[in-house]
């Protein structure tokens, strides 16, 4: 058991190589913005995706399961690389809209690091995807 992030995608829609080319993209920019040392991240471009390296699970994108669901998940237990999980998947929400599902063990507040980090880099505020919680008790 951990803090976790889960996330599906069509196979149909992630192997769209534009929206994965943009999202690496915005990702590389993300990553580099988080000033996180690369011995707790590391960014992997590969053809048509990426892989983000944390201190607990790493990210792979597209995502894709051994059924060819698309589906993904990444355990963080809230390490430093948490922030760029949450700015990376916020990301992806905006790139792949409502194909792209997104949840989370935790509330929208618990993603704060990672809206400020995405709101660093694109001078936007992100929504909040519909399958993240709002916390129970309001923002803080």
């Amino acid at each position: 058991m951990g803090y976790s992030h889960y996330f599906h995608l069509p196979p149909s829609v992630a192997t769209d190589v534009d929206k994965c080319k943009r999202l690496t993209e915005m990702t590389s920019a993300i990553v580099k913005e988080s000033k996180l040392p690369t011995t707790l991240c590391r960014l992997h471009i590969r053809d048509h995706g990426f892989a983000v390296d944390g201190c607990v699970e790493n990210l792979i994108w597209p995502p894709a399961d051994v059924f060819g669901g698309g589906h993904g998940f990444c355990k963080t237990n809230h390490a430093p690389y948490d922030k760029v999980v949450c700015a990376l998947l916020l990301a992806a929400k905006n790139v792949y809209g409502q194909d792209l599902d997104l949840s989370s063990d935790g509330e929208w507040d618990n993603w704060s690091p990672g809206r400020e980090l995405y709101k660093s880099v694109f001078d936007e505020e992100p929504e909040r995807p519909s399958g993240v919680e709002e916390s129970w008790y309001g923002e803080r």
